[in-house]
């Protein structure tokens, strides 16, 4: 989710505590706390693909989640005089759990919050990165809560309740309607989660895999109707060379509908891997691959994030030549 609704989300939730039990520096424990997850942003100067990969299952997890917190409760007690650790640390945690990790486990973010007991990747997508619905809905219990704090944690957290409730109930009609055939149109069988449309209840984003193509379709639940928004080819069986190199491999398995293509530009040639929820028609706002040689050995690993590129070299672990 965006830094706005964690944020806001990390001020309504004090407003809980209508009688003042978490005591002086609670409201900033908690917005801390809800901002305080994506403190791993940093390992994205090592590498995009290597924060992905971390972003999942490190402190966006139950087990790092009150660690996270004691950190929070820690460096303001520094500076809080007449606040208390233990009621700092249950505020920060508050915003670490659900103003963090709650938002995060609705939004279009993948979270293994039970790793390292429990692997299981949980996507619901009911809601987009940075929705406008949910950023109105924080704007909104934020001015009310400049005067009434609990009215507005109560109202903010009904309104919530009601559209994720009304979103989930849209998803699955958007799937229902995906899979229905349309006269000669044959039925559809979507791959993946469906996305949210961000600002809208009733589209939905919905993938399909025909052999080597790859559809986005828009589906609105509200009329039944679909069209193709873009259609993207891949090839599974190009640059095996490059899907051997550990740290790529890694990346390719977070993929949940992986597009590799072969990229030349200025003579070089590359075998570069998204994920197709980050491509549009044209470019892939996320890619991990390498450059390779003649003989189609990596030379040295490339990632791009929109117009960023991060270049590493490529460690010898025993790639030979193709025949």
């Amino acid at each position: 989710m965006d830094v706005v609704s964690h944020g806001l989300c990390g001020v309504l939730l004090v407003g809980f505590d209508g009688k003042g039990r978490l005591g002086p520096g609670a409201k900033l424990a908690a917005t801390i706390g809800a901002l305080a997850p994506d403190c791993d942003l940093v390992i994205a100067g090592a590498g995009w693909d290597r924060y992905l990969q971390y972003h999942e299952a490190g402190t966006h997890t139950l087990l790092a989640s009150p660690i996270v917190a004691a950190v929070v409760a820690l460096c303001l007690r520094v500076f809080l005089r007449k606040s208390h650790f233990a009621r700092l640390w249950c505020a920060a945690l508050l915003g670490v759990l659900v103003g963090h990790l709650g938002l995060d486990l609705i939004s279009g973010a993948d979270m293994m919050l039970f790793a390292p007991f429990w692997n299981v990747r949980l996507a619901p997508h009911l809601v987009a990165m940075a929705d406008v619905l949910v950023i109105g809905i924080f704007v909104a219990g934020f001015v009310i809560s400049l005067r009434h704090p609990k009215a507005a944690a109560l109202l903010t957290a009904a309104a919530l309740i009601a559209l994720i409730a009304v979103k989930q109930q849209t998803q699955r009609m958007a799937l229902a309607d995906f899979g229905r055939p349309r006269g000669a149109d044959p039925a559809r069988i979507p791959v993946g989660h469906p996305d949210a449309v961000n600002g809208s209840i009733f589209l939905w984003s919905v993938y399909e895999r025909d052999a080597d193509v790859l559809r986005v379709w828009t589906v609105d639940a509200r009329t039944g109707g679909r069209d193709v928004r873009f259609e993207r080819r891949t090839d599974p069986a190009l640059g095996e060379q490059v899907a051997a190199v550990p740290d790529i491999r890694a990346f390719i398995a977070l993929l949940h509908l992986p597009v590799v293509r072969l990229e030349s530009v200025a003579g070089r040639r590359f075998v570069m891997w998204s994920d197709l929820r980050d491509c549009n028609a044209t470019s892939c706002d996320v890619s991990v691959g390498a450059e390779i040689d003649p003989a189609g050995l990596p030379i040295r690993k490339v990632v791009e994030v929109g117009p960023l590129r991060q270049v590493r070299a490529i460690p010898a672990y025993g790639l030979t030549p193709r025949d």
